[in-house]
């Protein structure tokens, strides 16, 4: 889930304890969120963008609907239904 914010994430050296730092949040509920158990709260999701340097538009790519999950098994079901 959030694979693309995770990898930027990565990419900036910014662990899950420095994110829960500046979001002002516990650890714990930084994964929480990342699994999908909580949602991300809207004020969050932009205070990150900021933090990632990526312009508001891009919210769809780093906060996908259900944190992306099944978005593939989705395309698969469509290429199975085209095909019969």
């Amino acid at each position: 889930m959030y694979r693309y914010l995770i990898g930027r994430l990565k990419q900036l050296g910014i662990d899950r304890e420095r994110l829960a730092d500046y979001l002002g949040i516990q650890k714990p509920a930084i994964s929480k969120r990342f699994c999908g158990h909580i949602p991300w709260r809207i004020d969050e999701m932009y205070k990150i963008m900021s933090l990632v340097q990526a312009p508001p538009e891009e919210l769809y790519i780093f906060f996908p609907p259900n944190g992306g999950a099944g978005i593939q098994n989705q395309s698969s079901k469509r290429e199975g239904a085209s095909a019969q």
